[in-house]
């Protein structure tokens, strides 16, 4: 037996006629697209993380041989890089996010869902805000009465 629910509805229809939201995780399955877009950003966070390692470990060299003007010359050229406005252990934990979400493929995040009946398929709904079917699943007896409310929201959405 196969169900006939939309699998896209305007966000608009789904705020007039929902029956009721509920906030939920959900799966995103990133494309080719997204992924290649995602080793992208952690190929550049990765890069900007080693190069303030980088220019730590050229800074405490030059300390440590103390002649005042490799010391000058090292800072000098250490702040021509531009090292963006994250913190280095910020950029660390985005690193280590970001590897967990390449190497799973998805990603679980919170969603606000809006439920809408299908009684003539004796099925509930769960639409995201963009219109979007995230999944289906039967009615539950407390769910099969339409209520009045339902009845008028449908007429007055025709």
């Amino acid at each position: 037996m196969e169900v006939d629910i939309p699998k896209f509805l305007e966000p608009e229809l789904i705020i007039a006629n929902h029956s009721g939201t509920t906030t939920e995780d959900v799966r995103i399955d990133f494309s080719e697209e997204q992924m290649n877009d995602l080793k992208t950003q952690f190929f550049l966070t990765h890069k900007a993380v080693m190069t303030r390692k980088n220019a730590v470990a050229l800074f405490k060299e030059a300390m440590e041989k103390r002649s005042h003007d490799e010391v000058f010359q090292v800072i000098e050229s250490l702040s021509l890089i531009e090292y963006g406005d994250l913190g280095t252990k910020s950029m660390d934990i985005d690193l280590k996010d970001s590897m967990k979400i390449i190497s799973q493929g998805y990603q679980i995040v919170s969603k606000l869902l809006y439920k809408i009946a299908y009684y003539e398929e004796s099925r509930m709904a769960h639409y995201d805000a963009e219109g979007h079917l995230q999944y289906h699943r039967p009615l539950r007896p407390d769910e099969m009465q339409m209520q009045v409310q339902d009845n008028i929201r449908n007429l007055s959405s025709k």
